[in-house]
């Protein structure tokens, strides 16, 4: 092998390393922006579980809690699940438990069925609308 060949070998290996050390740089940085975003401070929502739901009870005239299965009761419930976990900070558990001991997976299918609805059900979009309207007003007055 000659000198010029073993350069040529010595330079693609010092371009190999180069690439990688850019690379390395790169995840640094992007490492150190994923950590200075982590430990942004988070502002907790104004928005209280309580509060919501009289809110919403309020509004529908009910206590959205009952453990009743009619239209208006399941659509109060799905348009308080879907306001909470939109606007607040609050796990899935805890939206649950607020609304009268449920679980974190009735919490997740009521906003499932809330995003059904709202798609597919004119009445539906209607009725949740008045809720969700009312509630922004009122919430952003305060």
């Amino acid at each position: 092998m000659t000198l010029e060949e073993i350069d040529l070998i010595i330079e693609g290996k010092i371009n190999i390393i180069d690439k990688y050390r850019l690379e390395l740089n790169n995840l640094k940085q992007k490492r150190k922006e994923i950590i200075d975003l982590m430990n942004t401070d988070i502002k907790p929502s104004r928005l209280n579980l309580t509060e919501l739901k009289k809110f919403i009870d309020e509004f529908v005239g009910f206590d959205i809690a009952d453990k009743k299965k009619t239209m208006y009761y399941t659509w109060a419930r799905m348009v308080y699940c879907k306001i909470a976990k939109d606007n607040s900070h609050y796990s899935l558990r805890e939206i649950g438990e607020a609304l009268g001991g449920r679980n974190h997976a009735t919490v997740i299918h009521n906003i499932s069925q809330f995003n059904d609805n709202y798609k597919f059900d004119p009445e539906f979009k209607k009725e949740a609308n008045k809720i969700i309207n009312h509630f922004n007003k009122y919430f952003n007055d305060k």
